[in-house]
């Protein structure tokens, strides 16, 4: 019983420890809008996707980050695409679900850039 007792708390604890590594490192959907400024904004070419980027401040210690958010209007649902250190931000389309931020190509749909992970 006690063997049991433990293995279950040794599972549950990596459980949790491996859930808040992701959460920090991984999960772009944690980073919400909070006196985040509206720097650059585009519309698809077929008008069903609009992307957002937002300059946010890390703060005294931090540098100047960009958030890009990509809002599907059909389905009135968005996501976090874009995260990347800097103060500008260039938006541009290159078809109807692949837009371009700073030189970086995402697929709305499907894909996500993440400075922190750029290799």
């Amino acid at each position: 019983m006690k063997k049991i007792f433990i293995f279950t708390s040794v599972v549950v604890f990596l459980s949790c420890f491996i859930w808040i590594i992701y959460y920090i490192g991984y999960d772009l959907e944690r980073i919400h809008p909070g006196g985040e400024k509206l720097i650059a904004e585009e519309t698809s070419p077929n008008s069903k996707y609009e992307v957002k980027v937002y300059l946010s401040s890390g703060g005294a210690t931090l540098p100047w980050s960009l958030r890009g958010v990509v809002k599907d209007l059909t389905q009135n649902k968005q996501r976090v695409i874009y995260w990347n250190e800097g103060k500008k931000a260039v938006i541009s389309w290159v078809n109807n679900t692949t837009v371009k931020i700073n030189g970086k190509k995402i697929n709305v749909v499907i894909e996500k850039y993440d400075y922190r992970h750029d290799n």
